[in-house]
Parts: structure tokens; sequence; C-alpha cells
């Protein structure tokens, strides 16, 4: 494969910032850093299996540093076993020469003992290359899948870089399984997945009502999206069943979506589009009744604070993030799905079918209101 410019250059750079002495500890305590630069859901379902690492490196005998993703990272302050969160902007770090070096000096001069890359999908640009700059001791990691943004060459290459690569089952096992079985390879054989569970309180400025329910609407692409229109059907059915407040919520991108849903004496919404970041959101769906949305964040959120969730799947990634699959006898609030099963499920989201621009694939598109309707009619009554 021939390299493109900005790629060449990436290599380059990392490969002079070998030559920059590493740092050396200043406490007297073993480095950690750990390194999670994938989207919301992915960090939320890791948040299990941080419960073995902090078994495994306990904060009292290790000075252990987050590298994260700038979308979550405030979230991650909130959590002790932290000695710091590093955010990192995803799009900044692998195009812009002077952010990605700065990032990477910083971790080359901190001097970490112990790199830990816990996430399946590799990247080489991101944590592959992290991994062999900061020049650790110790660097654990997983083997990895082939994929757009992982290839053979890059695999071959970066395999080096590491001192334990770990096998973790190929497949659409799901992701809390996956992360389970890195903590039981890497020391931890006994370790039990479970619901992971977001511990913080984060108080919001602002008037909630009563009774709510939320809406989130949006995706990260709009093939994933169930139409705007049966989410109001779905609004109205649930307001008159139950008389609960309807709550859009999601990021300005949404706003058109929740004006679609939107209905002037068809039932009360609150469009909250754009006025919540990753904490107040949080803190919106735990004090909601129930939550109803696409395969997003939200969902993994819901379930991380115990709350009732509807969640309209597609066939893309099943298996992998939903259905939940957990170890513990005790179940509480685990997300409902909501699917229409066919034969080309698992296609990465490479749909074989003919789309139209900024439309729903045809495994969100023909889940009707009816589908739908049943699953959050059986959740009220229960």
């Amino acid at each position: 494969m021939i390299l493109n410019l900005n790629s060449f250059i990436f290599i380059i750079l990392d490969s002079l910032l070998l030559l920059v002495p590493r740092g050396r500890s200043e406490t007297g305590k073993p480095k950690l850093l750990l390194v999670r630069l994938d989207m919301i859901g992915d960090y939320l379902l890791w948040l299990d299996a941080l419960r073995g690492i902090e078994k495994l490196y306990p904060s009292e005998d290790y000075q252990v540093v987050l590298l994260g993703n700038v979308a979550w990272y405030k979230l991650a302050e909130k959590n002790n076993y932290f000695s710091e969160v590093y955010p990192l902007k995803r799009s900044k770090f692998r195009f812009n020469v002077f952010y990605r070096f700065w990032i990477l000096y910083r971790i080359r001069r901190t001097g970490f003992q112990i790199v830990i890359s816990p996430v399946i999908s590799r990247e080489f640009y991101f944590a592959d290359c992290i991994v062999r700059v900061s020049g650790a001791a110790r660097s654990i990691g997983v083997v990895g899948e082939l994929n757009n943004n992982f290839l053979s060459w890059q695999k071959r290459w970066s395999n080096h870089w590491y001192t334990d690569l770990l096998q973790i089952n190929k497949g659409s096992n799901m992701e809390l399984l996956r992360n389970a079985e890195f903590i039981r390879q890497i020391g931890l054989p006994e370790f039990s997945f479970k619901r992971p569970v977001i511990e913080h309180s984060i108080e919001i400025n602002c008037q909630l009502p009563a009774d709510y329910f939320v809406l989130f609407p949006g995706a990260g692409w709009p093939g994933r999206q169930w139409p705007a229109e049966k989410f109001q059907k779905i609004a109205l059915r649930v307001q008159q069943e139950t008389g609960w407040i309807g709550i859009i919520a999601g990021s300005y991108k949404e706003k058109s979506l929740a004006q679609k849903i939107y209905c002037e004496g068809a039932c009360v919404l609150e469009d909250w589009t754009g006025q919540t970041d990753l904490l107040k959101l949080i803190e919106l769906i735990k004090h909601s009744n129930l939550v109803i949305t696409n395969e997003t964040s939200a969902a993994h959120i819901a379930a991380a604070v115990n709350i009732p969730v509807i969640v309209i799947v597609g066939g893309g990634h099943y298996g992998r993030f939903f259905p939940y699959q957990t170890e513990n006898e005790k179940q509480e609030y685990l997300p409902i799905l909501v699917s229409l099963p066919m034969p080309c499920f698992n296609c990465n989201w490479n749909c074989c079918y003919p789309l139209m621009p900024r439309c729903p694939v045809p495994c969100i598109e023909n889940i009707s209101v009816e589908l739908v309707w049943e699953k959050i009619l059986e959740l009220i009554k229960r």
C-alpha cells in the first residue's frame, strides 16, 4: 500500500521522537498509562473492566494516567482512580502535526513504565503509535482485527511495539465479554463481568419535570436513525399512557430532528438538544422514567445509571454492543432491544441495499411503531 504524504510525515515524526530522552518518575510509584481513545459508548462499556485494572494496579502502588477521548474525558476526571486524565482530540491528533508532536512528546517525557491499550479494535495511528513513542518497558494490547482502519502491514509492524499481545475472541461477541476476557488474561482469571455503573453524581442547574421520559433521536450516521415521524408517534403514545412529559435530547446536530418530532398541541415535549454536555446528559437520563433511543451512547448511559431504556438496533454490529450480556445474577434494568432480524446482519454497516441520501437502512427503517410500542407498554406495565 502506498502511504499518503500525511501518514508518511507522521511516521517520520513519531520516529524522531524516539530520540527524545524518556522522563523519570518523581513520585517513586511506577507510572501506568491507560490509552482509551474510542467513543463515549465504548468508554462506558469499559467501566466494568476498569474494576479489574484497579485491582491489578491499585492507585496506592501506581500512578495511573488515562489518555482519553476529549468527548468523555470530563466524566473520567470524576474517577478518583486516575491521578490525571489527558484529553485527546482525535481528528486534530490525526491531522495536525504540531498537536500530535505535543501529545506524544508529553507522553515520552512522562516516562511511563507500563502502557495498557485495552481497545479490541486497534488503530495504527492512534494507540499503536502512542505505545511505540512511550518507550514503556511493558506494553499490553490486543492482537486486533484487520479492517479499514487497521491494515495488514500496519499490524505486522506495530505488533513489535508491544511486549504482550492478547488474543481476544473474534466475531460479534458482546463487548462486555471481550473486555472481561482482557482482564482475565492480564492477571485476574476469576473476573466476573456485569453491567457498567456510573457512580458519580453531577448536579445540573435547571428545573426538571417531576415525571418525564427522554427521546434521543440522533445517531452517528443518518442510516442508523429511526425516522423522526416514528419517534413523534411513540412520544404521543407514551404521554397518553402515562402523562409524562417528553424531553428531546442530543447535540446541536439533532436540532432539525427535534423540530420534526415536536408537534404543537399533540403532546407536551421540551427541546433540550444542544443544551446538555455529557455530564448534564447523564444527570438528565438518571432522573428520567424511561429513555427511547437509537443505538447510541444514551442507551449505555441509561444502563449505567439503571434507568429503563428502549434501544432501536440495526444489524451493523448486532451482538457486539447490544444485547447486553452479563454474568451478574441481578440483571436490574438492562437495555431492551427492538430489532428486525435480517439475513445480512453483522454487515459492519456496509449495507447491501440501495440507499437514499440521509435515509435509514432497511433494518432500521422497517421497524414499526407498533413493534416499539409493544416493548414500551410491557415495560410501563411492569
